[in-house]
């Protein structure tokens, strides 16, 4: 019987759009498409999620692929987007429907330092959740079969009596590699439950 939930952040809790963080931190298209690729699509974003790099060396990479017109959007983007983060649609009320059915909540993600502080300003609902590990806090990320054994051995977890849902297929098959169940997330909360229906678990309060 599943009785926690294990969740990624982007695009499972929060909306993770990088043209739509660059595109607030420059209004012009053309120059937000130049710093999403400086920063969220550079080869320096996994010291990140390592744990490695902060905003300050973030930015310090990032400026060397942007013109010096750009840097002060530049250093704006580094350091603010992630309170520019927005919860992804029916993720809150999804969290509080599992909580209130009794299922325990976990967040694991590939993030920076800065969370999971940053996700609890932006998604009121994390306050619902058990725990959580982070791979800038962990120095290992996922697809990584030891930061789900870093969960599971945290929090006292049974693999077998957990679900895990992210939108990532190898994020996913490390999850099974760990002995967990889980769903490959879409953005569709109707299929999430019935998936979990499937497996015995409703999320209906009597």
């Amino acid at each position: 019987m599943i009785d926690a939930l294990i969740y990624d952040m982007g695009n499972v809790l929060v909306r993770w759009d990088p043209h739509a963080l660059a595109l607030a931190g420059s209004e012009d298209p053309a120059d937000a498409s130049v710093l999403e690729k400086a920063l969220f699509a550079s080869p320096d974003w996994i010291k990140g999620d390592l744990g490695l790099f902060g905003p300050e060396e973030m930015f310090a990479a990032a400026r060397l692929r942007v013109p010096a017109r750009l840097e002060p959007a530049l250093r704006a983007l580094c350091f603010q987007w992630p309170d520019w983060l927005e919860p992804l649609p029916g993720a809150a009320d999804f969290v509080a429907r599992a909580n209130k059915r009794g299922l325990k909540g976990y967040l694991l993600s590939n993030a920076s330092r800065r969370f999971p502080q940053a996700l609890a300003r932006c998604f009121p609902a994390f306050s619902l959740l058990d725990g959580w590990v982070v791979s800038a806090h962990e120095g290992v990320v996922k697809p990584d079969i030891r930061i789900y054994r870093r969960l599971l051995e945290r929090y006292d977890l049974d693999p077998r009596r957990c679900f895990f849902i992210d939108d990532v297929p190898a994020n996913l098959e490390g999850a099974r590699r760990a002995g967990m169940d889980g769903w490959l997330f879409d953005g569709d909360f109707s299929a999430l439950e019935r998936a979990l229906l499937d497996r015995g678990v409703s999320l209906e309060v009597n």
